[in-house]
This record gives C-alpha cells, structure tokens and sequence, in this order.
C-alpha cells in the first residue's frame, strides 16, 4: 500500500493537502481547454533536454522553463492521485449501495413483523403505517408499470407487435 500523500488503488486514507493548486471549474470554463495531444511525452522530453544548451537561443527563458518544469510535477502528481481517488469513490458508492440495501430489506422485515403482530395489536399498524407504506411502495410502482404497459401493449395494435419483432 501506498502512503496517504502517495497513495495506491485500494487505499482509504488519501491527504490532498499538498495539491494547495487544486482549482473547481465550472462546465463551461473547461469548454475550450486544450488537452494532451499523442506524442506529449517526445515533447517533453526534448525540452528537457535542450533547455540548458539550446533554450536561451530558442527564446525560452528561464522563468518560462520553471513554469513549464513546475506544471509538469504538478501533472504527475495529480496523475497519482487519479487512479486511487477514482477507486475510493467507487468504493464509498458501492458501500452506499450495499447499505442502503441492506436498510431495505430490513424496513422490509421489520413491515412484515408489524404486519404479523398487528392481528394480535391492531393498534401497532397504525403506529407504523408509514414504514408498512413504505415498504409496499416499490411493488406497488412495479404493479402500475406493468399494467400501463400491458395496456400499451393492448392499444397498440398489430402493427406495434410487428415493429418491436413480435408477431
């Protein structure tokens, strides 16, 4: 594993604090960017290697080759931040998913429970007549889109069944 200031794919600690040159652009600011293009490494490497004997004749200043140099590291860094970053927000998603899951099927148990104990209590459905609601509302979604498109289906006549392949 990596360190959190030069992390790996997998990690869950990850300090940004150093990147201090972060920026938040809008959609419309990164309109117009302009992007690496195939051969940026060939580049990079030239002016590298030219810089102390043929910049200054080439018009390059030093201040310019500092700027040139510093976004190049910044490049790098960012670059492995990428990959890990990318990972932790997939992870941190997918457990959400998971959990939120998990937290369904639990309302689903516990509405079923109160559905079982309300013969005996009929006064527990009503304290719990939301979560029971709840809990029926997906399948009641799923019974009113499959009777829509049953009549869709009804309405459309012969020529619809041929055009989605059905006959």
């Amino acid at each position: 594993m990596g360190t959190p200031t030069d992390p790996e794919v997998g990690d869950r600690h990850i300090d940004a604090r150093a990147l201090d040159y972060l920026v938040d652009l809008t959609p419309r600011e990164l309109r117009g960017l302009r992007k690496e293009q195939p051969g940026i490494e060939e580049v990079l490497m030239e002016l590298v290697a030219h810089q102390t004997a043929w910049g200054g004749k080439g018009g390059i200043t030093e201040e310019e080759f500092v700027a040139f140099t510093t976004m190049n590291e910044r490049i790098a860094q960012l670059d492995r931040f990428l990959a890990p970053l990318a990972k932790l927000a997939e992870m941190v998603a997918e457990t959400r998913h998971h959990l939120a899951d998990k937290r369904e099927r639990q309302i689903a148990m516990i509405a079923a429970s109160v559905e079982r104990r309300g013969k005996e209590h009929p006064e527990v459905l009503a304290r719990y007549a939301k979560t029971r609601a709840y809990r029926s509302a997906a399948a009641k979604k799923g019974w009113k889109t499959r009777r829509r498109n049953a009549e869709a289906g009804q309405h459309a006549g012969p020529d619809a069944a041929q055009a989605s392949g059905s006959s």
